[in-house]
């Protein structure tokens, strides 16, 4: 094998194209609003310590 049908992934924050998937705030290729979406999302989506009641 000499590796000529080897596909390279594209960077994560190219996204796919249109998709019902996709967060809102959202540019398709803009790393900048990539990276802010996965920091708002670690902060309010998936800490556990910021969604439990006081």
């Amino acid at each position: 094998m000499n590796g000529a049908g080897v596909k390279q992934d594209g960077a994560p924050y190219t996204g796919v194209g249109k998709s019902q998937y996709a967060q809102g705030g959202w540019t398709t290729g803009d790393k900048t609003s990539w990276e802010q979406q996965l920091k708002a999302r670690a902060q309010y989506g998936q800490n556990d310590y910021t969604r439990m009641p006081k």
